[in-house]
C-alpha cells in the first residue's frame, strides 16, 4: 500500500495532529510545507510552521519501512533547516508505523520524539472513540478486513460530518481514506466500494474522480506487468480489460471478456487501448471490439 505519501497528506491537511500525537502542546494555527534542503539536494516533506513566530519549527518524518539511518538523516536535516532559517528553535518527530521499526540510535533518539502510530491511535480511540484522526487511518491499520469493510461507511461519515474539520480538511482526509480503502479491498469493484460507503456513485466524490483517473493508468501498468510474466499479448489483454472496467465502472460481461481474450490479435488490442478514451459508453466499446474481432473469427 501507499503509506508514507498518504500519511504526509493526512498531516498536511491536519498538521496539528502530529503535535498531538507527540503529546506536545498544539496552539496553532499551523501549516505543513515541503522545503528544499539545498545542501542535501533533497526536500523535507513535512515541515510544520506556526503563525506564532515564537513556536519552534517542527520537522516531521514518516517511516513505515525499517531504516538504520533515519535518526542521523533527521538530525542533519534539522540542523540545515535551522541554519537556513536563521537559527530558530527546531524540533523533530518521527512517526513509525510501530515500535519494532524504531532503531533508537543513540544519542539522537533522545533528541527526537518517536511516535508509534498503532499505539497512539489505539490510545486515542480508547479515550475519544473513533474521531476523524482514528477513522482516517482505519484502512491502513485495521488488521481484520471483514471488520474494516463492515465499519467503513461509519468511518467515512465521521470524516465527512465531524464539526472540528473544515470542508477542505474533510475532503482531504476522505480522499486519503478512500485511496487506502480501495487498496485494502482490492477485490471489490468501484460500484461495490460505493455501496460499502453508502454512496450513489464513487465517481461523484472528489477522491473518486482522481482515483478513476489513476485507475485507468494503473490498469495499463498492471496489465503490462502481468504481461512480463505471462507473455506480452496476455498483458495487453489484461490492460484492455482493466482500462474498460475502470472507465465504465463495471465488470465486463463474460462474452465481451472472452472476445478480448480469445478473438483479438495483438494489433487489435493496441487499437482498443488507443481508442478507449473516445468510447462514450460500454455498448460502443463492445461494438468496436467485435468489429475488430470479426476478421479473425471468420
Amino acid at each position: 500500500m501507499q503509506t508514507d505519501k498518504h500519511v504526509y497528506q493526512v498531516f498536511k491537511h491536519y498538521p496539528k495532529a502530529a503535535l498531538e500525537f507527540a503529546s506536545w502542546e498544539a496552539k496553532g494555527p499551523y501549516r505543513m510545507e515541503s522545503i528544499a534542503v539545498k545542501a542535501l539536494e533533497r526536500t523535507a516533506d513535512g515541515v510544520i510552521l506556526s503563525e506564532d513566530s515564537t513556536e519552534p519549527i517542527t520537522v516531521l518524518e514518516v517511516q513505515f519501512q525499517p531504516s538504520d539511518t533515519i535518526y542521523t538523516r533527521m538530525v542533519v536535516e534539522m540542523a540545515l533547516l535551522q541554519e537556513a532559517h536563521q537559527f530558530p528553535d527546531v524540533r523533530g518527530i518521527i512517526i513509525f508505523a510501530r515500535n519494532t521499526m524504531d532503531p533508537q540510535t543513540p544519542p539522537w533518539h533522545r533528541l527526537i520524539q518517536a511516535v508509534y502510530l498503532e499505539e497512539v491511535l489505539e490510545e486515542r480511540e480508547a479515550v475519544h472513540g473513533v474521531d476523524p484522526l482514528v477513522a482516517v487511518f482505519k484502512p491502513l491499520l485495521e488488521k481484520d478486513v471483514g471488520k474494516l469493510e463492515m465499519e467503513a461507511a461509519s468511518h467515512y461519515r465521521i470524516l465527512q460530518r465531524d464539526e472540528q474539520l473544515t470542508p477542505k480538511q474533510s475532503e482531504g482526509l476522505a480522499e486519503v481514506f478512500v485511496s487506502w480503502l480501495l487498496e485494502r479491498l482490492h477485490d471489490k469493484s468501484a460500484s461495490e466500494i460505493a455501496m460499502i460507503l453508502d454512496l450513489p456513485n464513487l465517481k461523484d466524490t472528489h477522491a473518486g474522480k482522481e482515483l478513476y483517473s489513476e485507475g485507468i493508468e494503473q490498469g495499463i501498468e498492471q496489465g503490462i506487468e502481468q504481461g512480463i510474466e505471462q507473455g506480452i499479448e496476455r498483458g495487453i489483454e489484461r490492460a484492455v480489460i482493466m482500462m474498460l472496467e475502470a472507465r465504465f465502472e463495471c465488470e465486463l460481461e463474460a462474452d465481451l471478456h472472452r472476445t478480448i481474450v480469445e478473438a483479438l490479435p495483438e494489433e487489435a488490442l493496441h487499437t482498443v487501448l488507443r481508442e478507449a478514451h473516445q468510447f462514450p459508453n460500454l455498448t460502443t466499446a463492445a461494438r468496436r471490439i467485435r468489429e475488430l474481432a470479426e476478421p479473425t473469427s471468420r
